[in-house]
């Protein structure tokens, strides 16, 4: 558990109860610190909205520990309220700091036995955000949003410097792209589905665009689609660039690049 910051709501017409941190390491003890801190502060004003019995009231939270409230109960004559409802926030650990080295665990696979955990590291923090920390796992170019007390985060025994992204051009790999059909990397781009295969053989780029076809969209379509052939598919000089960290896809395409320029390639294009 993490310590949180409650700011508590209007009960009438003002807010009555200051903000307080608390500890919840033990959720029934942090109930109860907090009743003991707002009781005083809500006692007055239920009594002047003519119910001083609220204030035998005690409170609770949601499961996620995002949203507070006090609750009265009068078991015997089957009646109750809820008032003075409260924000919770994750207070920042100690731990939580750039460059601090984590263990990642998606929530998904927080119930195997066995959990993949995928190393990061923490990039910058949001403290006005619910999911306050941004880390950035290993090998990728966005952070993720998370909350500082997530079950599925552990903070390493490790802090330094933030590696540097590359920027600018470079020549790709199987694991940026799709992967490798017939020996040729191939990857959909754009919206539409066009392909391109990184060869400049262009009989080669044909077998390995049709075996991809044939992997990848005969599973989702009609697999009895027509054959591209060798004028469907066009030769161009390109070249790949790195995009900014976070943005909605890692890597750009330019297709102004001619022969001999720094780290262009000669692929094949078929449009959608």
């Amino acid at each position: 558990m993490a310590t949180y910051q409650i700011e508590f709501g209007k009960l009438g017409d003002t807010f009555p109860v200051p903000p307080i941190t608390v500890d919840f390491t033990d959720p029934n003890q942090a109930a109860r610190t907090v009743a003991e801190h707002a009781i005083p502060h809500l006692r007055p004003v239920l009594t002047e909205l003519g119910h001083p019995e609220y204030a035998d009231c005690f409170f609770r939270t949601n499961k996620e520990h995002t949203y507070g409230e006090f609750m009265w109960l009068d078991l015997p004559g089957g009646d109750g309220a809820r008032f003075c409802p409260a924000r919770l926030t994750p207070v920042l650990p100690a731990q939580a700091v750039i460059g601090q080295r984590v263990e990642f665990t998606y929530y998904r696979d927080l119930n195997q036995a066995s959990a993949p955990s995928y190393p990061g590291v923490i990039t910058g923090t949001v403290p006005d955000q619910l999911a306050s920390l941004k880390v950035r796992l290993d090998g990728r170019r966005s952070n993720l949003h998370i909350r500082p007390d997530y079950e599925g985060l552990r903070y390493l025994d490790e802090v330094g410097p933030v590696p540097k992204l590359p920027m600018g051009r470079f020549t790709p790999t199987a694991e940026q792209l799709e992967g490798e059909w017939e020996g040729v990397l191939i990857c959909s781009i754009g919206e539409d589905g066009a392909l391109i295969a990184l060869t400049s053989d262009q009989e080669a780029a044909v077998t390995a665009v049709n075996a991809y076809r044939r992997d990848v969209s005969g599973r989702l379509y009609d697999p009895r689609f027509d054959t591209v052939a060798a004028d469907d598919v066009e030769a161009h000089w390109a070249v790949f660039e790195w995009e900014p960290e976070d943005s909605e896809i890692p890597w750009t395409v330019r297709w102004d690049a001619a022969e001999g320029d720094d780290q262009a390639i000669q692929l094949h294009y078929l449009p959608a």
